[in-house]
């Protein structure tokens, strides 16, 4: 029986590199995709996210985090191996950001099988695009999650 994988792209694309986890769920939508797996643009409300996660099988978490390399680098990890700083924006007091959905998810024995595909952002500020270190960085980001789900 093949396991339910949920990828999920976050952040808010209004906020420049932020946005880096819905570009590549964005190229992703474009890609044939083993049919167990849920595409699910999470914006920024991790509540939500938290909410769709619980049942799942096996997630895949697409976004920006600073783990104090050069923008654009990719890094894929379990939340449990590395410290890393997800680049959460406050700009709503009513949802949870990454590392409180992380918290929830283990409270009530949600998904356990997490990967976090990150992103090292340049600038996370009112802008519309990605820095030229991050878009460059979008089509690698693709290929580490299309090996995560076995489909490259």
């Amino acid at each position: 029986m093949d396991r339910r994988t949920v990828v999920a792209g976050l952040g808010n694309p209004l906020m420049g590199d932020d946005g880096a986890g819905i570009a590549v769920l964005r190229e992703l939508s474009k890609r044939q995709l083993p049919g167990n797996t849920l595409l699910l643009d999470a914006g920024t409300d991790g509540l939500r996210l938290a909410a769709i996660l619980i049942p799942s099988d096996r997630a895949i978490l697409v976004d920006a985090v600073r783990m104090g390399k050069p923008a654009g680098s990719v890094h894929v990890f379990r939340p449990e191996q590395t410290d890393y700083r997800p680049c959460e924006n406050a700009l709503s007091g009513h949802s949870l950001g990454l590392e409180d959905t992380l918290k929830l998810l283990a409270l009530t024995g949600g998904t356990q099988d997490i990967t976090i595909v990150g992103i090292e952002p340049e600038r996370i500020e009112s802008w519309t695009s990605l820095s030229q270190a991050v878009e460059a960085s979008v089509a690698p980001a693709v290929d580490r999650v299309l090996e995560l789900l076995g489909s490259k």
